[in-house]
């Protein structure tokens, strides 16, 4: 009577764990997913974090490429001081030399126009009234100024970077902000692994067209991870939202380039 009784409850349990396994067989993935997730040490869910704190800032800035000034202010101005701090033009000794150099994919150009007077030449305003929009280009100034320290004059120079601006600028149905957080929760599984230290500062240059179209997307500078860069490119193609053309001093639609600066920060 004992040997049956063991035999029962054997084989009782033999069915219970039958039972078990079919039941986990068809739990649904999320299921197993979900505790795949829940198993994960502490340790390796505080590297995530730690990783996702570390690129919170990928998408550091949209927007034209340096600083924005519009034709309108340009054809106004008719000297260096506009480019100029306050400060520096008070502490200016003696000014050395002047140049206007357009700046093509972040090189100088050899378009340029020199000058040695606060005052600029014929040829210099000639280039900065006929630069186009979305051009750039470098204010060069070297001139003397007396160090504090020793009382003696010293070298110095400024180099102000400007990019010619439509007067209203291109602008994105759900602001900059938002399109901005948009693209740091979209890019996030791809940062997963990355190295910080090898991320480099990138820029993906696209143009706003005079129909509110997004197009010419290029990749100008990489990050050094060719899967980010290609997501980012992915991401932009894809935006939801709807873009406002620039326009200009006239109120008529005109094109726009603009650059997304994203990685780490740099220049």
């Amino acid at each position: 009577m004992k040997k049956q009784t063991l035999i029962a409850f054997a084989l009782v349990i033999t069915l219970a764990a039958l039972g078990f396994g079919l039941i986990n067989r068809d739990s649904p993935k999320e299921d197993l997913l979900a505790k795949a997730t829940n198993s994960i040490p502490e340790t390796d869910q505080n590297m995530v974090t730690k990783e996702f704190k570390i690129f919170s800032d990928f998408i550091y800035d949209i927007g034209p490429r340096f600083g924005p000034i519009t034709k309108s202010e340009i054809g106004k101005i008719t000297s260096i001081e506009a480019f100029l701090e306050d400060e520096v033009i008070q502490n200016m000794a003696n000014l050395k030399s002047t140049s206007v150099i357009l700046v093509v994919d972040d090189e100088e150009s050899h378009i340029r126009a020199y000058g040695n007077s606060r005052d600029f030449t014929e040829a210099q305003l000639d280039i900065l009234r006929n630069f186009d929009y979305s051009s750039s280009f470098v204010m060069r100034v070297d001139f003397t100024e007396k160090d504090k320290a020793s009382g003696q004059l010293i070298n110095n120079y400024r180099s102000p970077y400007h990019t010619i601006v439509p007067e209203e600028q291109a602008r994105y149905s759900e602001g900059k902000e938002s399109l901005k957080l948009f693209l740091k929760d979209q890019i996030q599984s791809e940062l997963i692994g990355v190295n910080p230290e090898k991320l480099k500062p990138a820029k993906l240059y696209f143009t706003i067209s005079e129909n509110g179209i997004l197009k010419n997307i290029r990749l100008d500078r990489d990050s050094g991870y060719p899967e980010v860069d290609k997501k980012m490119i992915e991401l932009m193609s894809e935006l939801p939202g709807t873009w406002s053309p620039a326009k200009n001093s006239n109120g008529e639609p005109v094109n726009q380039e603009l650059v997304v600066s994203f990685g780490l920060m740099g220049c």
